[in-house]
């Protein structure tokens, strides 16, 4: 099995999920820069907001923004232009699998789009 990350690996989302992001952060009094959202990745991205935010209440409320605005920014992404080329290649070798921190119907609907999904045996 060969198991996928989706965004930054498969998609390229950095720009629209740094938008909404940023957007998020605002809700809440909170000013957030491009280098702020990119250190995000060096670990957990939900832990760098935990940490970045250092209050339940607003953490809460940004992830509750990011869910609500997810799939009409989610349809701003598109996939690399390797990824079709990619993923055909994976799966006349093994099944494929892909897991990420973006709902899994999202992600779904967006290899869909170019015809992909059925390739993968596992979204989670």
């Amino acid at each position: 099995m060969v198991i996928f990350d989706f965004d930054g690996v498969l998609a390229d989302s950095f720009d629209v999920w740094y938008q909404v992001v940023k957007e998020a952060f605002g809700v809440v009094g909170v000013d957030l820069t491009s280098q702020q959202y990119r250190d995000f990745y060096l670990t957990n991205v939900k832990e760098g907001e935990r940490l970045a935010l250092a209050d339940e209440l607003k953490f809460s409320a940004v992830q509750k923004y990011i869910k609500e605005n997810a799939r009409d920014a989610y349809k701003k992404v598109k996939l690399f232009a390797f990824t079709e080329k990619l993923v055909l290649s994976a799966y006349a070798r093994a099944n494929l699998a892909i897991v990420s921190s973006t709902p899994s119907e999202v992600v779904l609907a967006k290899l869909a789009e170019s015809s992909l999904a059925e390739q993968f045996a596992l979204v989670l």
